[in-house]
């Protein structure tokens, strides 16, 4: 099946946990979460994400070294795929 090799994980963050922890004083609009160094391999980001979120994301990964790629819907011989490239 097409999703057999998929070994992806999710950040979810739930009602419980935003009302815990406080708000990253510097963004107000979101949460400054920490994991040990070099747990988050690739970001993977949608082909309709606005662009100034592209612009973000880009910025922010590069200053970990943390590669960044974009999904792309692909229709080849009448079956959809997902074409996943570096940016």
């Amino acid at each position: 099946d097409i999703w057999a090799k998929e070994e992806e994980c999710r950040l979810i963050l739930g009602n419980i946990y935003l009302m815990n922890h406080k708000q990253n004083s510097n963004n107000t609009n979101g949460y400054q979460i920490s994991w040990k160094e070099k747990a988050l391999k690739r970001i993977i980001i949608g082909y309709k994400i606005p662009e100034y979120l592209r612009k973000i994301i880009l910025m922010l990964s590069k200053d970990k070294s943390i590669p960044v790629c974009m999904a792309k819907p692909d229709l080849q011989d009448r079956q959809f795929t997902i074409k996943i490239e570096p940016i």
